[in-house]
């Protein structure tokens, strides 16, 4: 899922296992779509209590009442013709100061060119002009803040308003079958998208796939990222085996086959020798220096953690024994045999 990352619980050199939590991301659309469904369902299901519980007559009375109080705080949400009186007062107030000060500033700037005036005195008085500026969007900021206050208040109250018409809709129908699995319909789409958004929100927690260690230096400096899905997090590496990518001109890769030996010998560690076997061979052959190369892999227990990924050395393929006159005579063979095999039997 795309989000903020929020928290970071790793760094670089951290060891780690499959299933442990990397880091955290916050992504407030998905949080506020969870809350009001989870909201939502609540309101259905007391709605659905209500239809197999049957009615009352307390409980329609109860319910009008309940509509006129929402009205009431409807209402009341909508009445603020004072304050917003006061605020529209402020930014007129602020209007007539910054066309007050913008003149004075003209007329400074007239006079330093003119120079009956200071220097500082044409400063002052632009300075004072941009003070006026500054209060006039502060003080429509207010007035904007305040109706958009207005309109959030409003549509919770409607809301609230049109759900307690619904309930004494429900109440004063009866009880019915039809409207009982009406209800129970909707309750259980609500519940299922709950539960997509449930799972979504714990993809917002990042895990290990692997066991390792994290690769990938200044984790903590990634706080406050926005990542997409796809994004790298950061890297973990398998310490516990190692992959061993070993190039073989192209003229020897016939004599190579899986699961043969191989003895390698590492810069970091000139005087030990370790052992793996071929797990396989790329089918593509790649430009290496000075003849074409195929990668050959294998894989080497490293239980003691010395090895680390992308260190280099060298190694060779034990291909089985030859006896000292194919070892002399093979590469004259070879070379014959593809130079001029159309010549040959």
């Amino acid at each position: 899922m795309d989000g903020t990352l929020k928290v970071i619980q790793v760094d670089e050199g951290d060891l780690v296992r499959a299933g442990d939590v990397l880091a955290e991301l916050e992504n407030l659309d998905l949080n506020n779509a969870f809350e009001d469904t989870k909201g939502e369902l609540g309101s259905r299901l007391a709605s659905l209590d209500l239809l197999r519980a049957g009615t009352r007559p307390e409980e329609i009375e109860r319910a009008r009442r309940n509509i006129e109080t929402k009205r009431a705080e409807l209402d009341t949400a909508l009445r603020v013709d004072q304050e917003r009186s006061v605020l529209q007062d402020k930014v007129a107030k602020r209007e007539a100061e910054l066309e007050n000060a913008r003149k004075n500033s003209e007329r400074s700037q007239s006079l330093l060119a003119a120079g009956l005036i200071a220097r500082n005195e044409a400063e002052r008085d632009q300075t004072l002009y941009e003070v006026r500026l500054k209060e006039l969007a502060e003080a429509q900021g207010e007035l904007r803040v305040l109706a958009e206050r207005i309109d959030r208040v409003s549509q919770v109250k409607k809301r609230e308003l049109e759900q307690a018409r619904s309930e004494l809709t429900i109440l004063q129908a009866g009880t019915r079958k039809e409207a009982i699995r009406g209800m129970e319909a909707e309750v259980g789409k609500l519940e299922e998208n709950l539960q997509i958004l449930r799972q979504q929100l714990g993809h917002l927690v990042v895990r290990s796939p692997i066991d390792g260690v994290i690769a990938t230096p200044y984790m903590k400096n990634k706080i406050g990222e926005y990542i997409r899905r796809g994004d790298p997090l950061c890297r973990i590496v398998d310490v516990g085996r190692v992959r061993v990518d070993l190039p073989v001109p192209e003229k020897e890769i016939a004599d190579v086959q899986a699961d043969f030996p191989i003895i390698l010998k590492v810069r970091g560690y000139p005087s030990r020798s370790f052992e793996a076997r071929v797990k396989s061979i790329s089918p593509v052959a790649v430009e290496g220096s000075p003849v074409r190369e195929i990668v050959v892999q294998g894989e080497i227990e490293n239980s003691e953690g010395i090895l680390r990924p992308g260190m280099t050395g060298v190694g060779k393929i034990l291909c089985g024994k030859r006896t000292v006159a194919e070892l002399v005579s093979r590469r004259m063979v070879r070379w014959i045999r593809t130079e001029f095999w159309q010549y040959l039997p």
